[in-house]
């Protein structure tokens, strides 16, 4: 396995593991703030490196597949609703409807990471082995 794959896989589940410290937690506190600040940057280093490294070894060496692409558009759309719930919700976090799209994003989430890790993780690995 690659260097990259595993690295990601490794973030994947710290990512999970933030997401669902938020859970835990009932209240918004001074502790979920510092828990939205460490999950927004692993979020963002997390998907630097799949600009980076990721999706255009993908797409430079497999030109007719456009698997990176709609992986990349993918992840835009469930970043920017990720980025959005955490400028809703870095004040103030409690309630129902917090819990309620908390959820929304781990599930969807889950869903990501699963469908990553079957399809573009191997993709990625037959790619860096056929140089």
């Amino acid at each position: 396995m690659a260097i990259l794959t595993q690295i990601l896989k490794d973030e994947h589940q710290t990512i999970l593991k933030q997401f669902k410290q938020l859970e835990l937690e009932e209240t918004f506190s001074e502790s979920r703030k510092i828990e939205f600040e460490i999950l927004k940057f692993i979020l963002k280093e997390h998907l630097k490196k799949e600009d980076i490294y990721l999706y255009p070894k993908i797409k430079t060496l497999q030109k007719d597949d456009k698997i990176a692409e709609e992986f990349s558009k993918e992840m835009q759309a469930i970043s920017q609703t990720i980025l959005e719930f955490f400028k809703k919700y870095q004040k103030d976090g409690d309630g129902m409807e917090f819990s309620k799209e908390l959820g929304i994003i781990i599930g969807t989430l889950k869903k990501r990471i699963i469908h990553e890790e079957e399809v573009l993780l191997p993709k990625y690995e037959d790619t860096i082995n056929t140089i």
